[in-house]
């Protein structure tokens, strides 16, 4: 049974609570362990909670003493810029948004592709000349790790469907749907283009390896 929509981590606790969080806050919510059933509305807990890739860092303890590594909602509000070789560094015109770690330059230079959270990670694309930023990956599921095919028409990305992680393509500047390029039940991440476009070096990361 779901027992809320939108959050994560989420604990029983011996005062007949679900504590869960969502974003960077933490909430408690009623529940009955008997009926499995939700017995009231949730309150939000104090301050701002840590939520990172292993979810938010909290931790009840059996007499209900709650301990947890502070966040910040600022943490969201992350800038593109240019980095020149000498340190300087150069905000572009783009909003303050919650970019991932992985920003790749079309090879004419002239836009940029992103990763960009909101509720799911997307992928976005950046216009340098006009200043505008437009997603590229829509619907569920995330995606990441973004590389540009060498003519610059597609990028080739990570995609989650269907609760694995493969690696799918999509053109740039038509609505054409996605298409998966691989098929396995492990985390694949695409690496890098061969000069002439045929070949695409990515990662398999194995459970048991």
């Amino acid at each position: 049974a779901v027992v809320v929509q939108g959050g994560g981590t989420g604990r029983y606790v011996g005062s007949g609570h679900v504590i869960y969080a969502r974003d960077d806050e933490l909430f408690a919510l009623p529940f009955d362990p008997d009926s499995l059933r939700v017995s009231g509305e949730a309150s939000r807990l104090g301050d701002t909670v840590w939520h990172g890739g292993e979810g938010a860092q909290y931790a009840v303890s059996d007499n209900g003493v709650l301990v947890s590594v502070s966040g910040s909602p600022e943490r969201y509000e992350r800038r593109l810029v240019w980095v020149g070789r000498d340190g300087s560094i150069e905000p572009l015109a783009a909003q303050p948004r919650y970019y991932g770690g992985n920003a790749v330059i079309s090879p004419d230079g002239r836009r940029a592709a992103v990763d960009v959270e909101a509720g799911t990670i997307g992928i976005w694309i950046y216009e340098f000349a006009r200043a505008t930023l437009s997603p590229l990956t829509t619907g569920d599921g995330s995606s990441q790790a973004p590389r540009w095919t060498p003519d610059g028409t597609r990028i080739v990305y990570r995609g989650t469907r269907a609760g694995f992680r493969n690696v799918w393509w999509k053109t740039v500047d038509d609505a054409a749907n996605e298409e998966r390029l691989t098929t396995a039940e492990f985390t694949e991440t695409p690496g890098s283009w061969s000069a002439d476009g045929q070949w695409l070096v990515y990662n398999q990361t194995n459970v048991a390896t």
